[in-house]
């Protein structure tokens, strides 16, 4: 969660999927079996520095802090960094990703978890609207029948802010929003086979 600093919400839904692990494994079958049969990893916030920035200074900041020149961390990943017009080389732009691939502290770490982890399913918070996507931000997946029908599923169940479920518009990110280069989802995919999405 969190790779938007000014994005706080999502670091409340990651704390409050750890608080439900926690507080219901001892009376709850179904999440204990979930917590002692699969390996569980939470981020709340893959951006703390920008966070701190936004509770202290500018509550709309959205980059990390680099001293030199802030970085959209979330196009700062590896894989189809900088390809499709999806961010921006502009260091004064929202959606700079950086002098290099991989080049933030906070986009290393997370690429360090997904090579130790290699995680099946992946989710990354944001709160820009009621979207499910998937990869890629340039174009389609090879697996896009595969990752849809995952995404359908999540849509089926995931209630958007009135309460409704089947409402969220799901699909490549590229597609359903706009390009997005150097993305976390795609880089967990990509390069670790990860099924990620952005919700």
């Amino acid at each position: 969660s969190q790779h938007h600093a000014r994005e706080v919400m999502t670091a409340e839904i990651a704390k409050d999927a750890i608080d439900y692990l926690t507080s219901r494994y001892a009376t709850d079958p179904e999440v204990r079996r979930w917590v002692d049969n699969i390996n569980i990893w939470v981020v709340p916030s893959v951006n703390p520095d920008g966070a701190a920035y936004v509770f202290t200074t500018d509550n709309m900041w959205r980059k990390n802090r680099h001293p030199s020149c802030a970085v959209d961390v979330n196009r700062n990943y590896t894989f189809s960094w900088g390809s499709c017009n999806g961010s921006s080389g502009s260091c004064s732009d929202e959606t700079y990703r950086g002098f290099g691939p991989a080049s933030e502290p906070e986009t290393q770490g997370m690429i360090d978890l997904y090579s130790q982890v290699h995680a099946f399913y992946a989710l990354s918070y944001h709160t820009y609207g009621e979207y499910i996507m998937y990869s890629y931000g340039c174009n389609n997946p090879d697996e896009l029948t595969a990752m849809d029908e995952v995404a359908q599923g999540l849509n089926a169940i995931l209630q958007n802010d009135n309460g409704a479920t089947g409402q969220y518009d799901v699909g490549p990110i590229w597609n359903t929003i706009y390009v997005v280069d150097g993305g976390s989802v795609d880089t967990s995919y990509a390069q670790f086979g990860t099924y990620a999405y952005t919700i």
